[in-house]
């Protein structure tokens, strides 16, 4: 599946995003936004919170079941404020929005 592919899967059923109002965007990085992934790859999701979203396990849970279900994908959601400081900068710099709250 190419990262357009994903995206497009993804953005077509946002509107029944779990826990909507708390998230501030999706963006796509890793393997899958730079064609490297294999069959086995993960779909690595950047997920960026309000700054007053109380986000716990349950609701990291509902969002990552969604993101899997619309993919058919085992996917890997990284909190943006999770990211390691030794490649935090990359990651954000080269992740492609899927989407952002307006």
């Amino acid at each position: 599946m190419d990262k357009n592919t994903i995206k497009q899967k993804i953005a077509e059923n946002i509107s029944a995003l779990p826990h909507k109002e708390d998230v501030k965007s999706l963006s796509l990085f890793g393997s899958q936004l730079h064609g490297t992934a294999t069959e086995g790859s993960d779909i690595d999701i950047l997920v960026e919170f309000q700054p007053n979203a109380h986000v716990g396990f349950f609701k990291m849970s509902d969002i990552l079941q969604f993101l899997e279900n619309n993919t058919g994908k085992k996917v890997d959601l990284v909190p943006k404020d999770g990211l390691s400081k030794y490649f935090r900068d990359e990651v954000i710099s080269e992740a492609e929005m899927i989407y952002e709250r307006r």
